[in-house]
């Protein structure tokens, strides 16, 4: 903020019009004089401002010079937010039902009036709200979605233990929509916009009532998938990281805020959509997750789960499709006693990552018996899609070779079409 309120440098005065000016020459002289220091202080503002920069930027790297990061912090490892990475072929399994299912029935008839270029879509559990109303759908789109692309998507992540988990599914994102974009001041510098997922806050363990959220999130980046040896190449990255992270949860955005100014320089509020603020990090203290990698972060920590995982989108922010899910506790009400709660029954994470682990090895034969699950999907939901499904379960199922799954034009980029349907 203070870096924003410096670049606008000093203050101006309403002038007064021609007629006033004739009937007073002394006040017009006056006025003229402050109108040159005027412009005499808005020409050095931006050099003070950007003085000021260099001074905070040269009192933060010496604080880096003297820190001992691992007597203070929990190294992001320690947090375990990093569950694995998907296989090859998996990835281009799911970028191949994305394009094939939404990316271009998007553009057939999922736009309308106020829709972006590039899509967000929601879908909620048990809400009369579908959709991101700031992204807008056509309506046959958001219901096309919701009766072929999700139970496909669900089937394909989570196989046969949908059912368990789904009781505990809040919401589902599917994004291809770039947060640092062209018309981002920061875009491409180590500039980012750290944040916590949800409504944060310090977990109550004795708090019945409590409700808390588990967020799980991962990134197909398109041209990383052509390019699997430089995978880790700051343009194919996606979800960014600080290396290292508090010993402490937070009770509230405030608290997280003015841990992050002790660290980090801000440099004010830029976004595409709403203004947040941003911080400047060197590439030597922050960890770039990679295409496939699937990421799981919580709401709510104490001591004994440890702290929230701090991190931000991308900058530079990659051709991806980004896949969130969001995953709450389910409170219990004592059936005896309305005013009184039992314990909640927790966000199962460890199934949540278990269900997935068949897409972390393509060779193996959970991943194969996966496909198949997929392939059982009603038939009555997807007769438009079951063409392109079947294409590409069997290039997988021939074989596992990453090279044989993108020998496939029809499904895979690189090729002639995007997809058949």
């Amino acid at each position: 903020f203070k870096a924003k309120s410096e670049q606008s440098g000093g203050g101006g005065h309403a002038e007064e019009d021609g007629k006033n000016r004739a009937h007073h020459p002394q006040e017009e002289a006056g006025k003229a004089g402050e109108e040159a220091k005027q412009k005499e202080a808005e020409s050095q503002g931006p050099r003070q401002a950007e003085k000021h920069k260099e001074e905070e930027r040269k009192r933060f790297e010496e604080l880096y010079g003297r820190m001992d990061w691992g007597k203070t912090h929990r190294h992001l490892d320690d947090i375990k937010a990093s569950k694995f990475f998907m296989d090859w072929t998996a990835q281009k399994l799911i970028y191949a039902v994305q394009v094939g299912l939404v990316d271009e029935a998007y553009d057939r008839f999922g736009k309308k009036e106020g829709s972006w270029e590039r899509y967000t879509l929601m879908f909620r559990n048990g809400y009369n709200n579908p959709g991101d109303a700031r992204k807008p759908v056509t309506s046959e789109f958001q219901e096309y979605c919701e009766e072929v692309y999700c139970p496909i998507m669900w089937a394909l992540l989570f196989g046969e233990g949908w059912p368990a988990l789904r009781p505990h599914w809040s919401a589902f994102k599917s994004c291809t929509i770039k947060v640092c974009d062209s018309g981002t001041t920061f875009l491409g510098k180590n500039v980012f916009h750290m944040h916590i997922d949800g409504k944060i806050g310090l977990l109550q363990r004795r708090n019945h009532a409590q409700k808390h959220m588990s967020r799980l999130l991962f990134s197909i980046v398109t041209d990383a998938l052509n390019d699997q040896e430089n995978k880790s190449l700051k343009r194919h990255c996606t979800t960014v990281y600080p290396i290292w992270q508090p010993p402490f949860a937070f009770k509230s955005n405030h608290h997280f805020h003015e841990y992050m100014q002790t660290y980090y320089r801000e440099c004010g509020l830029e976004n595409s959509g709403l203004p947040r603020p941003h911080y400047e990090m060197p590439e030597n203290l922050i960890y770039r997750a990679q295409t496939g990698e699937v990421l799981l972060h919580h709401t709510h920590g104490d001591k004994q789960r440890g702290p929230q995982a701090i991190h931000s989108e991308p900058n530079p922010c990659p051709d991806r499709h980004l896949f969130v899910f969001d995953w709450n506790n389910l409170l219990r009400k004592d059936p005896n006693n309305r005013n009184k709660y039992l314990p909640s029954t927790e966000v199962p994470e460890e199934a949540i990552i278990a269900h997935m682990r068949p897409l972390e090895n393509a060779s193996a034969p959970a991943f194969l018996a996966r496909l198949r699950v997929v392939l059982k999907t009603p038939r009555e939901a997807v007769a438009a899609v079951v063409k392109t499904l079947e294409e590409a379960a069997a290039s997988a199922l021939s074989s596992s070779s990453p090279s044989v799954m993108s020998s496939s034009p029809s499904v895979f980029p690189g090729g002639e079409k995007k997809g058949s349907c």
